[in-house]
């Protein structure tokens, strides 16, 4: 049952204008129709913080982010190829401009995957020693964006989920 929002009255039908003021209804009788815009992954608004936790949902949103970057600095790098020093310059800049935000972003987000599972952020720096890196990075990788985090809040924060502390004995 609806009722009009100027003068209360009751409207038992579907009707464009109020029986009793004519005031319009257009609103308060419309049907309710399903959310038909997808769900976008969300970035924290903090997302250059190194601190709290991070979900595997945001990781994802940065590999996606991240893929998308290197695509269009591949087709842009292409396309201004043969333009001249000043294209050169111009796609530099863009690149160097889009690239180093990204770039801190993806550590931020890293540390916190790190912090999510129980890691010390500092255990990325062992992609830097020479000929493990990768292995570390590969694994870096399938840790984050499958693992799920430790349930409950645990030393670097709550949980991003919002999930209980786990019971134990």
């Amino acid at each position: 049952m609806n009722y009009c929002p100027n003068c209360g009255a009751r409207i038992e039908i579907v009707r464009r204008f109020c029986g009793n003021c004519g005031s319009p209804l257009i609103a308060v009788n419309a049907p309710v129709r399903p959310n038909l815009v997808p769900s976008v992954p969300y970035v924290k608004p903090n997302a250059f913080s190194f601190a709290g936790r991070s979900r595997r949902s945001e990781y994802w949103t940065l590999i996606l982010a991240v893929a998308g970057f290197c695509i269009c600095a591949v087709l842009l790098g292409h396309f201004w190829s043969g333009q001249g020093e000043e294209a050169l310059s111009v796609y530099l800049l863009l690149a160097a401009g889009f690239g180093i935000p990204l770039l801190i972003w993806a550590y931020a987000v890293q540390v916190r995957r790190c912090h999510d599972l129980g890691w010390s952020g500092w255990f990325l720096l062992i992609e830097l020693i020479p000929y493990v890196g990768w292995l570390a990075a590969l694994v870096f990788f399938f840790a984050f964006a499958f693992v799920d985090g430790q349930p409950g809040p645990n030393r670097f924060g709550p949980d991003p989920k919002g999930r209980p502390v786990p019971w134990s004995h």
